[in-house]
């Protein structure tokens, strides 16, 4: 059963997860070409002064790439679900809705984990060909709080699409667009590394969310 769900999500958001991974490389190519002109033009102290005394990330092109990333997997992944009543039809299946959701949030948020993964390894061999190691850590640290926005937005626009009322919908996409951004604001590297424990509450509150707008979905709830 697990085996058949896997497949039936993995044709679902194949080419949204492989255009997310081309994005990335691609920011990341990015990235290293404007640096690569930078340090030409400038050269590497006043590049390096910037970073440690002016605080510019240079990275700042990778910083709503992981929320962009997770809408478009919760959509692709759960929009589907709800044309012609499939969520309920799935419900039928010898798996209970808790399972069953639980089960797709979980391969949804690995995929998000796999890009951020090979976005963090593509970063850190980028960077390390222009800085010290200590900038370098500063700023894959620095970019945590953008990763965890990315899983913020993924398992809240899951919820929203699950959930039977567009009243309830649109509160829940507001809901997950302004606790997003709050992952987002930081202008000093590493300054959300204080936080990063409570900054992590609200995606595990986030995971188990979706099953109450399963249940009420199960049950017939408009």
């Amino acid at each position: 059963m697990y085996r058949s769900l896997f497949d039936k999500e993995w044709l679902k958001v194949r080419w949204v997860f492989l255009a997310y991974i081309i994005l990335t490389i691609s920011v990341l190519v990015y990235i290293a070409s404007d640096l690569r002109h930078t340090f030409e033009m400038k050269g590497a102290i006043k590049n390096w002064l910037a970073i440690t005394i002016h605080h510019e990330m240079y990275f700042s092109s990778l910083r709503y790439l992981p929320m962009l990333g997770g809408f478009a997997l919760a959509i692709f992944q759960f929009v589907p679900e709800s044309f012609d009543n499939r969520f309920r039809l799935s419900f039928h299946l010898p798996i209970n809705e808790i399972k069953l959701l639980l089960y797709m949030v979980i391969l949804g948020l690995g995929a998000i984990i796999i890009v951020d993964l090979i976005t963090i390894g593509g970063f850190i061999a980028v960077s390390s060909s222009f800085f010290p190691a200590e900038i370098v850590s500063a700023s894959y640290q620095t970019m945590i709080p953008w990763f965890m926005a990315g899983l913020v937005t993924y398992l809240g626009i899951a919820t929203a699409v699950v959930e039977p009322n567009w009243y309830l919908r649109i509160v829940l996409g507001l809901i997950t667009y302004f606790t997003a951004s709050l992952y987002t604001q930081g202008t000093i590297y590493m300054q959300y590394n204080h936080v990063l424990a409570t900054y992590a509450i609200p995606i595990l509150l986030l995971t188990i969310t979706i099953i109450f707008p399963g249940h009420r979905l199960r049950k017939g709830a408009k």
